[in-house]
């Protein structure tokens, strides 16, 4: 039987590598043998990754609260726009939220952070399946507990 310590220590076993947002420069480790970067032509800053065995993603992201949104705004207009997620954990503060649950045989986890007095947005989200859960939970508490918010202010 596979336990909660066996597999944290099996997600700190794994080689992880700091990824730094360009744009504004907010940081996120990831284990750099489950996720490799996706070459892509997106805006400078935004980035995503695809596990090895192709059943994970990973999007990590910044941009300028054009909107001026607050957090609860922001939340409230991603779940107006995920109809058909299920919704099972939403934590919060004053300058961040999470959003995380069940999209069809997925789950999925969002945390979004605001910085430079709300006038930039870092967020990551990762999906992965939830028969997968027990190698990916892991890796999420840690991707989120290094997640840093942008601190190059416009």
């Amino acid at each position: 039987m596979t336990t909660l310590a066996s597999l944290a220590a099996q997600a700190a076993g794994d080689s992880w590598t700091t990824h730094t947002i360009e744009r504004f420069g907010g940081t996120i480790d990831y284990p750099g043998q489950v996720f490799a970067p996706v070459p892509q032509d997106v805006e400078e800053g935004d980035q995503v990754f695809v596990s090895t065995d192709d059943e994970a993603r990973l999007a990590v992201g910044s941009w300028l609260n054009e909107g001026g949104f607050s957090p609860g705004e922001l939340k409230n207009n991603l779940l107006r726009g995920a109809r058909e997620a299920s919704l099972t954990y939403e934590p919060g503060g004053k300058t961040w939220f999470v959003l995380s649950g069940y999209e069809g045989d997925d789950i999925y986890y969002q945390k979004i952070m605001f910085s430079c007095d709300g006038s930039v947005v870092t967020a990551f989200g990762l999906t992965y399946p939830t028969v997968r859960r027990a190698r990916y939970d892991p890796i999420v508490e840690r991707m989120e507990d290094s997640f840093r918010p942008g601190r190059r202010c416009p």
